[in-house]
């Protein structure tokens, strides 16, 4: 199968580039937080959402 030579254009997404840094940093023995993909499982506290709403 030929893909279209516009398929070139694209790129790894930055996140799953800070993902895949994130593995390489825990595999060598680094302790890190890797909040590059993902929910959070907390609601947004309700301060923020109001000032989200009022900007």
């Amino acid at each position: 199968m030929q893909l279209s030579s516009l398929l070139q254009r694209f790129s790894e997404p930055e996140t799953l580039k800070m993902a895949k840094l994130g593995r390489e940093l825990r595999a060598s023995g680094i302790d890190i937080i890797d909040l590059s993909l993902g929910e959070p499982d907390f609601d947004t506290p309700q301060h923020i959402k109001d000032a989200a709403i009022k900007a």
